[in-house]
């Protein structure tokens, strides 16, 4: 989820959004996942609600000083706002 931050937080203005939706799609028809992209709320949906998925951002917040203040929260959001600038939902 860092990835995703990080990249909106400090590249947004340099990210093609054409470009890059038709980047997964190509990857997911590559790795027959085509079904994740159309699933993504929902799939974006579990992993926020997930406690595991939070047990896991929390304990790389304590083992990474880079990302310490960033909130689980804060990830969800980010990958909500690029999904939805890449495909528009």
């Amino acid at each position: 989820y860092y990835d995703v931050y990080v990249l909106v937080k400090l590249k947004e203005n340099d990210i093609e959004y054409d470009i890059l939706r038709q980047a997964l799609i190509e990857t997911a028809r590559k790795r027959k996942s085509l079904g994740d992209i159309e699933n993504r709320r929902y799939l974006i949906e579990l992993i926020a609600k997930s406690d595991i998925q939070r047990s896991y951002w929390e304990r790389y917040r304590n083992n990474y000083s880079y990302v310490k203040e960033i909130k689980f929260e804060s990830t969800i959001g980010n990958l909500n706002y690029v999904i939805q600038k890449i495909f528009g939902d």
